[in-house]
This record gives C-alpha cells, sequence and structure tokens, in this order.
C-alpha cells in the first residue's frame, strides 16, 4: 500500500524555485534541493524525474506568477501609461536590484542554460511574448484615447528590450542610479 503525501509539492516547488533562484540551476545540486525541500532524493526523483523536470516545474510555477502580477499591474483601471510605469518601477526594477535572487529566475535562466536545453529556451520565449502582448494591449488603449502617440508594437518592443536588458547591464555594474535613470529616460518617451 503506498504511502500518503506528506507534503504540500506547492511549497515543495516554492522552496526549490528560491534555491534554483539564488544559486542557478547548475550550480545548485539535488542536495541543495534536499536541504531546503526536506524530501529525500527518490521523492523528488518521483515526482519530477530529475533536475531538470523539476526546474522545468519551477519555471512553471514563476512563470505563471510573473505573469499573474504583470497581468493584474498592466490592465489596473484605465490609465495605461500610469500602469506601464508602475510595472516597471514596482515589479520590473526590485526585481533587477534585488541582491538575493540577483533578477529575474527566467532571464538568469535564459542567459545560462538556454543554450543547452532549447525546450527551455522556447518556454521563455513564450513566456516573454505574453508579457509583450500585454504590452501592447495598453499602449494601443493608450494610442486609442490619444494618451500616446507611439506606435504599440514597436515600442513594447523597446520596453522589453530595455527590460531585460537591464537585468544584463545591473548584473555586470550593479549600477542602481544608472538602471533606475535608464527606465525613466523610457518612460519619459511616453509623454
Amino acid at each position: 500500500m503506498a504511502r500518503p503525501i506528506q507534503y504540500d509539492p506547492k511549497e515543495v516547488l516554492d522552496k526549490a524555485m528560491h534555491i534554483f533562484w539564488e544559486k542557478g540551476y547548475e550550480q545548485t545540486s539535488i542536495q541543495d534541493i534536499v536541504a531546503v525541500t526536506g524530501l529525500k532524493p527518490g521523492s523528488l526523483y518521483n515526482l519530477y524525474g530529475n533536475k531538470e523536470g523539476l526546474f522545468k516545474a519551477v519555471l512553471d510555477l514563476y512563470a505563471t506568477e510573473a505573469l499573474r502580477v504583470a497581468k493584474e499591474v498592466l490592465f489596473d483601471g484605465d490609465d495605461g501609461i500610469k500602469n506601464i510605469k508602475k510595472f516597471l518601477d514596482e515589479v520590473v526594477l526590485p526585481s533587477i536590484i534585488n541582491e538575493k535572487t540577483n533578477g529575474c529566475l527566467m532571464v538568469k535562466t535564459l542567459l545560462i542554460v538556454s543554450h543547452k536545453d532549447n525546450n527551455i529556451q522556447l518556454y521563455i520565449t513564450k513566456v516573454f511574448q505574453e508579457v509583450e502582448k500585454y504590452i501592447v494591449e495598453v499602449l494601443q488603449t493608450a494610442k486609442d484615447k490619444g494618451d500616446v502617440s507611439v506606435n504599440p508594437e514597436d515600442f513594447a518592443k523597446f520596453i522589453i528590450i530595455t527590460m531585460y536588458g537591464a537585468h544584463v547591464y545591473y548584473k555586470t555594474s550593479k549600477d542602481e542610479k544608472a538602471l533606475i535613470q535608464s527606465v525613466h529616460i523610457l518612460l519619459d518617451t511616453l509623454n
């Protein structure tokens, strides 16, 4: 007779996510995961197959939450420009300058792991495209209302390029002032 599950699967993924986020995929060992989750290696392998399977489940959890937050902030009320500013100031910038995690888990993964795993790269690309789609929609609505005159598709790409380039810039420079200034220059072009 099988033993009943004695753990919360979401809690396991959340704990594993934080260790992957902090150390990176390649530097995180099964022993690290066992230490933070409290599960034995056999239980982890039974649930996720291997470290890669666990990591993909973690990415899915992270992406689902990131998309939920992006959508919630970007579509809050009817002032799309204010929402884009809020998204960049309150979601993106804090993610980048978080010293414990060193930025967005998906950007870190894209830079380190994706060249070794096409499925991970495709998955992250789809998530980034979804965020871009949200931004295009917000900008199109703002343009239709006469709040901006930018091309929504082009400007959304500009925002995305700035967001993800900012992650790389900050990782190499740790210049928070320049990072914030760059994002605000981008935002000023919307006015």
